[in-house]
């Protein structure tokens, strides 16, 4: 008894110690939910100091959407026009023959417009969103890049006399009497960027175009100066048509246009892109159409080029691809117009490509160790509608059905 005596007066002790804790004051609650807001803004990157809010490895010719997201583009903007949190600017910092910094010159000091009242003039974007401000700023840095030198010449270009580019009015106005230039949605974000049949355009495409992050069609043409392609194109995530011919472009397709899910069109010919074709490219599974003619492409097809079931459309001609055209080929249900010519295609002519009962033109000539027989795929297309050429006069690959050299 004694002993239960003893258990008893030791639960009441552990008792009366667990009442003498205080419940929390209201100023611990206050304190507490202080500390939990400041760990979730510390999570979304606020309360960052403002030489952290941007990286600083990206200065120089490397300057770009490399190492920035568009948040931090965006404040690194809105510190150069005096309108961020009073932190440095690295596009501030920028030689002065830069195209961006010859945008940010612009924007700032040029870009005004008169007031009817007071007659005096103020700045275009000062009257907008910094988002929007920044959308100018990119078109501008687009103007200065593909024209190039030809900027620097006493009179204005023609992306300015016939396009509006560098006026005071909206940029969603800045297109020519040919509907070439900017378009805009309804909420005057730019959803279209035209720019071709348009001469002395000496200079490139900057990455800053992936800024405009509503893009759906890009179309940029016929610039003599020459670069890699910006990898940041993929991250245009709504983007339907990239046609990018002679423009200059050198080096390997990037990989990162897997990335353009709702792409139908690509079309990069006319350029120097040499290597191997991505395998990545297999992931565009809405693409319809493909041309990469004209440049000097190498090594095999990716089989994942099979994975494209929605395309009707593919032209590979004028480069150096090499070996057997793979057998997955077969597998392009809706395709109508299949161009492999002008290549180094050799062994026989896999029988997978009998199966494109769909084709309404084949192009196939100048491969010259290309042999086996296209007569089994003439008769699965339609004769009345099919166009064929090859290299059949003197034998192998047979097929009656093409115009044959």
């Amino acid at each position: 008894m004694e002993g239960s005596h003893e258990g008893s007066s030791d639960e009441e002790a552990e008792k009366k110690k667990k009442k003498k804790k205080k419940d929390p004051t209201s100023a611990e609650y206050a304190g507490c939910c202080l500390c939990i807001c400041l760990i979730i803004l510390l999570s979304l990157g606020f309360g960052l100091s403002p030489e952290d809010e941007v990286t600083t490895s990206s200065v120089g010719t490397n300057f770009g959407l490399a190492n920035y997201s568009y948040a931090e583009y965006l404040q690194d903007f809105a510190n150069a026009v005096d309108r961020g949190n009073g932190g440095s600017s690295e596009i501030a910092a920028l030689d002065s023959d830069d195209p961006r910094a010859k945008a940010l010159d612009w924007i700032k000091n040029d870009d005004t417009i008169e007031n009817s009242n007071s007659g005096q003039s103020t700045l275009v974007s000062n009257d907008l969103p910094v988002a929007l401000a920044l959308e100018r700023f990119v078109l501008a840095t687009i103007y200065y890049s593909v024209v190039g030198d030809s900027s620097n010449a006493n009179d204005s270009h023609e992306l300015e006399t016939s396009f509006g580019f560098l006026g005071t009015d909206s940029i969603c106005n800045w297109r020519s009497q040919f509907f070439l230039g900017v378009w805009c949605d309804q909420d005057e974000q730019v959803e279209e960027v035209s720019i071709y049949n348009v001469d002395d355009l000496t200079g490139n495409i900057p990455s800053e175009v992936a800024l405009l992050q509503d893009l759906k069609k890009l179309h940029i043409s016929d610039l003599t100066g020459s670069s890699e392609m910006p990898s940041e194109i993929g991250n245009l995530e709504k983007l339907q048509t990239l046609l990018l011919t002679n423009v200059g472009f050198y080096g390997d397709i990037p990989t990162q246009l897997n990335q353009l899910y709702e792409l139908t069109n690509l079309d990069l010919s006319q350029n120097s892109f040499n290597g191997t074709l991505p395998s990545e490219l297999g992931d565009l599974f809405a693409v319809q159409t493909i041309s990469l003619a004209n440049n000097n492409l190498n090594g095999t097809l990716p089989t994942e080029l099979g994975f494209l079931s929605q395309m009707t459309s593919l032209d590979l001609s004028n480069n150096d691809f090499s070996d057997q055209i793979a057998t997955e080929m077969g597998q392009l249900s809706s395709l109508k117009e299949l161009k492999l010519d002008n290549n180094d295609f050799g062994g026989g002519i896999p029988t997978e490509i009998y199966q494109l009962s769909t084709l309404t033109s084949l192009t196939i000539q100048d491969n010259v160790e290309l042999k086996g027989d296209l007569d089994p795929l003439c008769n699965n297309v339609d004769l009345d509608k099919f166009e064929g050429v090859a290299d059949c006069a003197d034998g192998e690959p047979f097929c009656y059905c093409c115009f044959c050299f």
